[in-house]
C-alpha cells in the first residue's frame, strides 16, 4: 500500500529511483518496519520522523492548505487492483513558501531572530571543538555570508545524482556552487554527510532549526514558488497517528489580544481578516462576547495583575486606546513588571491626529488628540461615505496626566460601517485602511519583540 523507501537510520529520503529499484527487497523490509512523515520544501527535506508525528507543523498552515497529494510513497497499483480510494493516504498540508513567510515571521522566525540563533550555534560549535575562545566567530562564516551561501543555489538546481565514493568526491568539488572555505566554515560542517549534492546541502544547514532554514531559503526569490508539503496521510493510514492530531494553526504560538471592550476586538479581528489574511487565524480575542466582564481600562489593569500573579505562560497583548485613560492604564501594567509574554501597548500615535476637530469649552477647534482622545474608531476611514465631519468631544479631566479625556462622536456608526467592508472595497480603494493598517503593524512589531524575548534557541 505504501512505499516508504527511506535509508534506515539516516532519516532522510533516498533521492534515486534506480537505487530504490536495485535495493527493492531490502527497502521492502524497511517499509514494513517504519512509516515516515516529512516536511519538505520542493525537493528538499526539512524535518523527518518515523512512526510518530514528531514536530507538529500545523502552525504553518491554514485549513485551505489541506489537500490531496500524489506521492511516490503511495502504491497506486494496490489501490487500482483493490478498487479502494487512496484519498486518505494522500492527505497533506500544502502551501507555497511565499505564502508561508508571514507565518514564519509571526511565530518568531524573522531574520533578526535567525541571526541570533546562528551566532548561538556558532559559539556552541566553537565550544564543542575546544576552541580557547568561543567568541572567535571570525573563524566561521558571518551570518550575512551564511545567508548568501544558503540562497546561492536554486533548490531545483541542486543535483540529486548519487556520489558513491562519499565523502571524497563531494569534498573534491563541494556541490559545484561553493568554495571549500565556504562550506567548511559553517558550524558543524564536519558532521555533515550526504550521498548527493542536494542531500549534502540540506545536512550542512540542519544545525539550524527547520523553520529558520525554511525562512532563509525564502530569501532566494526563485524558491518562493516551491511548495512546502507536510504529507501526513500515510502515518494515519498505518495507525501511527490520529486525524485529529493534524489541525492547522496549532495552539502554542497563538496570540491573545485583550482589548478594552467588544468594539475594539471586533474591529481588530475584522482588520486582520481583511489586511493580514495569512496570519489572521493565529489570533484569539477577549471581549468578542458582549457579556465580557473586564471592559474598561480599570478592569483590564486588574485582569492583567491577576494574570501576572498566576504566572500564565500564554502570550498576551493588552491593547489600549491612544487616549488619556489608555496611556494611564498601560503605564500601570508596565509598573507591575509583567513577564515577557505579557505586553501592554497603546494604539500608535498618528500625525493626522495632531490637528483633529474637537469640541470643548472653547467651541470647535483643531487640537492634538494623541494620548488624549484617539479611540480605535479614529483609525477607521472617517471619510468613507461621510455624512458629518468627525469630531472628538472633551469629557472628564484626568488629574494624573493633566489632560482631558476625549471621545469620538458616532463611534458605533463608524464601527458598523467598517465591519461591513469587504476585500473588494479595499482593492478598489473605496475604503482607506492606512491608519488601521498601521495599528496592525504596531501589534505585529510588539509580537516580534515578544518572540525575541521569549523564544528559546535550541
Amino acid at each position: 500500500m505504501l512505499k516508504n523507501y527511506f535509508i534506515l537510520g539516516l532519516g532522510i529520503p533516498n533521492p534515486r529511483k534506480d537505487f530504490r529499484d536495485s535495493k527493492k527487497s531490502y527497502l521492502d523490509m524497511v517499509a514494513k518496519m517504519c512509516t515516515g512523515i516529512e516536511l519538505k520544501v520542493g525537493p528538499l527535506s526539512i524535518s523527518y520522523f518515523e512512526n510518530m508525528i514528531g514536530t507538529n507543523h500545523g502552525i504553518l498552515y491554514q485549513e485551505k492548505h489541506r489537500k490531496r497529494y500524489q506521492s511516490e510513497e503511495v502504491d497506486y497499483d494496490y489501490f487500482e487492483e483493490t478498487g479502494k480510494d487512496p484519498s486518505k493516504v494522500e492527505m497533506a498540508f500544502i502551501c507555497s513558501l511565499k505564502e508561508m513567510v508571514p507565518r514564519l515571521e509571526f511565530i518568531g522566525y524573522g531574520l533578526e531572530n535567525i541571526k541570533k540563533e546562528y551566532i548561538f550555534k556558532s559559539r556552541e560549535y566553537l565550544s564543542i571543538t575546544h576552541e580557547i575562545d568561543s567568541n572567535r566567530l571570525d573563524t566561521l562564516l558571518s551570518f550575512e555570508d551564511f545567508v548568501a551561501f544558503v540562497t546561492q543555489p536554486n533548490l531545483r538546481d541542486l543535483d540529486e545524482e548519487l556520489a558513491w565514493d562519499f565523502p571524497q568526491e563531494i569534498h573534491k568539488n563541494p556541490c559545484g556552487f561553493w568554495s571549500d572555505h565556504e562550506y567548511s566554515s559553517i558550524p558543524f560542517s564536519d558532521d555533515a554527510m550526504g550521498y548527493s549534492e542536494r542531500e549534502f546541502f540540506q545536512n550542512l544547514c540542519h544545525f539550524l532549526s527547520p523553520y529558520s532554514f525554511l525562512r532563509l531559503l525564502a530569501e532566494n526569490e526563485a524558491n518562493l514558488s516551491e511548495e512546502v508539503i507536510w504529507h501526513y496521510g500515510p502515518l494515519i493510514e498505518d495507525g501511527w497517528a490520529k486525524e485529529s492530531e493534524f489541525v492547522p494553526g496549532g495552539s502554542g504560538q497563538r496570540i491573545l489580544i485583550v482589548t478594552e471592550g467588544s468594539s475594539d476586538a471586533h474591529i481588530i479581528k475584522h482588520a486582520l481578516s481583511l489586511l493580514r489574511p495569512k496570519i489572521s487565524d493565529l489570533f484569539d480575542f477577549t471581549g468578542i462576547d458582549e457579556s465580557y466582564p473586564f471592559t474598561g481600562t480599570g478592569n483590564l489593569v486588574k485582569f492583567a495583575e491577576g494574570l501576572i500573579k498566576t504566572g500564565i505562560h500564554k502570550s498576551l497583548i493588552f491593547l489600549f486606546d491612544n487616549d488619556a485613560e489608555g496611556w494611564e492604564a498601560c503605564e500601570k501594567i508596565k509598573r507591575l513588571n509583567p513577564p515577557p509574554n505579557i505586553v501592554p501597548m497603546t494604539l500608535p500615535e498618528q500625525d493626522s491626529f495632531r490637528k483633529f476637530p474637537t469640541k470643548g469649552p472653547s467651541g470647535v477647534v483643531l487640537e492634538d488628540i494623541n494620548r488624549r482622545g484617539a479611540a480605535i474608531e479614529c483609525y477607521l476611514d472617517l471619510d468613507f461615505k461621510k455624512e458629518k465631519e468627525p469630531l472628538v468631544t472633551w469629557k472628564n479631566f484626568k488629574e494624573k496626566s493633566g489632560t482631558y479625556q476625549g471621545a469620538l462622536e458616532r463611534k458605533e456608526f463608524h464601527k458598523k460601517r467598517f465591519l461591513k467592508v469587504k476585500p473588494i472595497d479595499i482593492n478598489t480603494n473605496r475604503y482607506n485602511t492606512k491608519k488601521i493598517d498601521q495599528v496592525l503593524d504596531a501589534i505585529i512589531r510588539k509580537i516580534q519583540e515578544l518572540r525575541s524575548k521569549t523564544n528559546i534557541i535550541s
